[in-house]
C-alpha cells in the first residue's frame, strides 16, 4: 500500500514537473515574441544618423538641471549651431566646433544633433 502512494505521488509529481516544463516554455516563447515586437516598433521610429567630418549640424538644447530649465523657459530655442564636426569617435559620437574653430570640449551624441 505504501508503495503505490509513494508510485502514484511520483506519477503526479512527473506529470506536474512535464506541465510545469510546458508553461515556462510558454512563457518564453511569448517573452520572445514580445521582445521582437517591442524591438520593431522601437525601430521605426528611430532615424539612423551618419554625419562625416566637416558636415554642419546644430545640436540639441540640453539644461544640465530642473532649475535651469525652467528658469530659461520655453522660449530658449530648442536646436544651437550651426556646429561643424571636427572628429568621429566610434560609431555614434562626435567632436564639434563654433565656425570660427573653437571646438567643444565634450563630444556629441548622434542622438542630439540633427
Amino acid at each position: 500500500d505504501y508503495l503505490d502512494k509513494d508510485k502514484d505521488y511520483r506519477v503526479a509529481r512527473l506529470a506536474e514537473l512535464e506541465l510545469l516544463d510546458e508553461r515556462n516554455i510558454h512563457a518564453l516563447n511569448h517573452l520572445k515574441v514580445y521582445q521582437h515586437r517591442i524591438s520593431c516598433n522601437y525601430n521605426k521610429r528611430i532615424i539612423p544618423r551618419q554625419f562625416e567630418v566637416g558636415d554642419l549640424v546644430m545640436k540639441e538644447n540640453q539644461f544640465n538641471t530642473r532649475a535651469e530649465r525652467e528658469k530659461k523657459g520655453k522660449f530658449e530655442p530648442h536646436w544651437l549651431g550651426p556646429y561643424v564636426i571636427v572628429a568621429k569617435y566610434g560609431t555614434g559620437a562626435y567632436k564639434l566646433a563654433h565656425p570660427n574653430g573653437d571646438e567643444l570640449w565634450e563630444p556629441m551624441n548622434a542622438m542630439h544633433l540633427k
